[in-house]
């Protein structure tokens, strides 16, 4: 996972307002030390990371603009969700990938290829496939007739 710069986050610091309770300082030192070890073993990493293009009005095309425009050269990670505990997800959780749980679903819609993702047990248990990354046929799986859509 990357980690932005120490000059980055006192950048983000200012131009971001951080909730109540948010441990800067503790995130400050996870950036310095995740940023050192990162380049000491010579793994990549961006070269810059933005973190004021999340909620409220942040969530501009204008925003987004201005950011894009003033990039430094080189990689820039994009954040676009807080990187912190936030109320509203409070009490989610995640569930795991069975076929259980699979069917107890209207519909999967597929979004992103993640290649840990067990497609031929969503294919076999879904029953409604919506897939916008032509993950099954990439796989060679066929997923059942009347079940799937090729968005």
């Amino acid at each position: 996972m990357p980690f932005p710069l120490e000059a980055d986050f006192r950048l983000a610091e200012g131009a971001l307002p951080y909730p109540e309770g948010f441990p800067r300082d503790r995130v400050r030192g996870m950036i310095v030390t995740n940023t050192a070890l990162l380049r000491a073993r010579g793994l990549a990493h961006p070269d810059a990371f933005i973190s004021t293009f999340f909620g409220g009005a942040s969530l501009t095309l204008e925003h987004l603009f201005a950011i894009v425009d003033g990039l430094p050269p080189g990689i820039s990670e994009l954040m676009c969700h807080p990187g912190y505990d936030d109320p509203d997800l409070a009490g989610r959780r995640s569930v795991p990938l069975t076929e259980e749980v699979v069917v107890g679903y209207d519909a999967v819609l597929v979004a992103t290829d993640h290649s840990l993702v067990d497609y031929a047990l969503v294919a076999r248990a879904a029953r409604l496939l919506l897939d916008t990354r032509n993950v099954f046929a990439a796989r060679g799986i066929l997923p059942p007739a009347g079940r799937f859509v090729k968005i």
